[in-house]
């Protein structure tokens, strides 16, 4: 075989990567942001927009927020130096937001995913959950420096802002998604 022959293959070769890792991008967007399902009488993918925990959780994958808090925000991933030792779990989310009452947990989904502010109280610890989701809200947007264990030892893994990769709609959906994971005793 000679060379230009060679040169032929090798582009080809080189081409078709590019091309696979086009779609396997393409993929990874749709995936994560939008479900594709498939219209049987028209044999056409339909593209559906994500709502709610579901789009909380496609963002929450999409953004990495597993690689430190765990996939199903359980935590515990080793933070070098930080003064509580682990990335810290999200997964009891409503409990420190004050949501004691899985009704109220619902209630703060419902208010979360469909952005509509309740123009009373609708739950007892309201103005505590409030105060609470405006200080998580806070941390996704503009991150969090994790405290040291020693001063002077090795930086440890702080929390990075997302502030200019998600919008506010997508910040509420991650939210609503970790309180929906809280397990509530039986």
């Amino acid at each position: 075989m000679d060379q230009g022959m060679k040169d032929i293959l090798e582009n080809l070769r080189i081409a078709g990567i590019v091309m696979l890792l086009s779609l396997s991008a393409v993929a990874i967007v749709i995936d994560s942001r939008t479900p594709i399902t498939v219209d049987p009488s028209a044999n056409q993918p339909v593209i559906a927009p994500l709502e709610g925990t579901t789009l909380g959780r496609a963002r929450f994958r999409a953004s990495n927020c597993a690689s430190c808090h765990g996939e199903g925000g359980q935590g515990g991933v080793v933070n070098p130096n930080y003064i509580s030792n682990t990335i810290p779990a999200l997964d009891s989310l409503a409990d420190r937001m004050m949501l004691y009452e899985p009704e109220d947990a619902e209630m703060a989904i419902s208010i979360l995913t469909s952005g509509v502010q309740p123009t009373d109280q609708p739950f007892r610890t309201y103005p505590r959950f409030m105060a609470q989701l405006e200080s998580v809200r806070d941390t996704i947007r503009t991150g969090r420096t994790a405290g040291r264990l020693d001063p002077d030892g090795e930086t440890p893994v702080n929390m990075p802002a997302w502030g200019s990769n998600l919008d506010s709609r997508e910040i509420d959906a991650i939210i609503a998604y970790l309180i929906s994971l809280y397990e509530w005793d039986a």
